[in-house]
């Protein structure tokens, strides 16, 4: 469905992400943290995306406020911000681009427009910023909801994020080569100030095989964070699924939780 991003670096995003995670644990039993995905942001649209009625998210709050008020107060609808004024310089397509896709792809390629406006700037300034914004924000309104410490994971990341949140290494592929290099990758980011970190065991894309399986239990048992976890539809990788690598698992879990304070 239509989607609204959530300016997390507005201070009123606290109170309103508040109440929407509230509302979510009443109708969700047992749940105990939250696992923020796509928040680089990522997006099925280029850009802003449109409805089945083909209108915007702004015609759309536009309209939401012109049902809720009378015809005689109707001229004083709050307006949205307005695109701000680019004086030659265009966020979607900058003179300096990145190799956007391996394609120079405009910017606005799956992700929030550019040229969005937010509290402080435009996402073309703070895009690499949303992951740990939503991050921050996600971690305060847990512990404001629960009185506990949070739990949050997030794969959108930024230096410093391991304040607010754990973090994965993102869609891996099931063979030996992201194996490898997923231990590379976690050693990474205790530089980026993300202790709590690991990569999906067994991979998160395409279909594993037992001897595999069996040697990234070996490993990711040590990592910091670690989980097995694949894309829907795969064949199903949990550690039990074999018998070997349900007794591997057993002998290298076990001496993990020896190994934790």
């Amino acid at each position: 469905g239509l989607t609204a991003w959530i300016d997390f670096s507005n201070p009123d995003a606290l109170d309103y992400w508040s109440k929407l995670i509230q509302n979510f644990l009443q109708t969700k039993a047992g749940v105990s943290g939250l696992w923020l995905d796509m928040n680089e942001a990522s997006n099925f649209c280029n850009g802003a995306c449109q409805s089945t009625e083909h209108l915007s998210i702004q015609d759309l709050i536009q309209a939401r406020y012109a049902r809720n008020v009378s015809e005689s107060s109707a001229s004083s609808l709050p307006s949205l911000p307005s695109p701000p004024s680019r004086e030659g310089f265009d966020p979607v397509n900058p003179p300096y681009p990145i190799n956007n896709g391996n394609d120079r792809q405009s910017l606005n390629t799956k992700a929030i427009a550019m040229d969005t406006r937010g509290k402080y700037t435009i996402q073309y300034n703070a895009h690499n910023l949303y992951g740990i914004t939503e991050a921050n924000v996600t971690r305060q309104a847990l512990e404001r909801i629960t009185n506990k410490r949070a739990f949050v994971l997030s794969r959108s990341t930024f230096a410093g994020h391991g304040h607010y949140a754990a973090h994965w290494l993102g869609d891996n592929v099931s063979n030996y080569h992201d194996l490898y290099y997923s231990i590379p990758g976690i050693l990474s980011f205790q530089m980026f100030g993300v202790p709590l970190v690991g990569a999906d065991i067994c991979g998160f894309l395409g279909t594993t095989t037992e001897e595999l399986c069996t040697r990234w239990i070996q490993v990711g048992a040590f990592y910091p964070f670690s989980r097995n976890h694949n894309v829907i539809g795969s064949p199903n990788q949990e550690l039990y699924v074999w018998p070997s690598v349900a007794a591997v698992s057993r002998d290298v879990l076990g001496l993990r939780y020896s190994l934790l304070p």
